[in-house]
Formats: structure tokens, C-alpha cells, sequence
């Protein structure tokens, strides 16, 4: 096991000792702050269409890239066990090493988590890069 920290930057030898931890309040924010983005983009693009102002409503409809930073995703740390808070514990989404420790796990755990509304405002994507050095595609 190669991994570090997140909170102190110490290794962390073994899955017993390692959390997986997500803010799920605050992905949940993001969420929420870009569906009504989304929503605003559809409203002035159905009144650009009314109005016949086809630059506009081409303008909500492809978004540019500036725009898709709106896109916040939430990160999940690597920490110890003993770096996470019990509040964070309480409010969070932590999920104990040994409960992830295999690629096999992990999978059961992204099929799990994609049932939350707010786990595609996260990256997990990143967090699983981490713990199985899983190549770019």
C-alpha cells in the first residue's frame, strides 16, 4: 500500500486503518446549485425560441466550457481512521478501508453509491486512481 493521508500527510499502512470520506452535503449543494443553472439556461433558451432569437437559444444549448465549471465535484479523501471526526463520521459519507479494499469491493460500492443523488457531483473517479492506481483512459 503506497497512499498518504489527506489530513496529515503521513502513509497509511494498512486498509484497517484507512477511510474513504466524502463531504455528501456538499455534493449535494452542487447538485442542487447546477440543476437550477440547468434550469435557468432551459427557461431563457424556450424564450429565445419563442422570440424566434435562434443565436440565443443556440447560446443555452451548447454550453461553454467557462460554463461547465459550474460542475463542482465533491472529492473523497484517503485518511486515517483516527484523522476523521466523529462529526464528520456522523455527516458525511465515510466508508472503512477494509470494506474497499478490493477492486471487487469497490465496484459493489460504485454500483451502491450511484443510487445517491448527489454521487455524480463527486469524484469518485479520482479517489478510485488512488487506491488501485487504475490507468487514465
Amino acid at each position: 500500500m503506497n497512499l498518504t493521508c489527506d489530513r496529515c500527510g503521513q502513509p497509511i499502512r494498512s486498509w484497517r486503518e484507512l477511510v474513504v470520506w466524502c463531504d455528501s452535503g456538499k455534493a449535494q449543494q452542487s447538485r442542487q446549485e447546477f440543476e437550477a443553472w440547468e434550469r435557468k439556461r432551459t427557461r431563457e433558451g424556450e424564450d429565445a425560441l419563442a422570440n424566434g432569437d435562434m443565436d440565443a437559444w443556440l447560446k443555452t444549448v451548447v454550453y461553454p466550457l467557462s460554463e461547465l465549471t459550474r460542475l463542482k465535484l465533491e472529492p473523497w479523501l484517503v485518511v486515517h481512521l483516527d484523522c476523521i471526526t466523529d462529526e464528520e463520521w456522523e455527516w458525511g459519507y465515510p466508508i472503512e478501508g477494509r470494506r474497499i479494499n478490493t477492486v471487487r469491493k469497490a465496484l459493489v460500492w460504485t454500483l451502491h453509491l450511484q443510487e445517491k443523488v448527489w454521487f455524480d457531483f463527486t469524484d469518485w473517479r479520482g479517489v478510485m486512481h488512488k487506491l488501485f492506481g487504475i490507468p487514465e483512459v
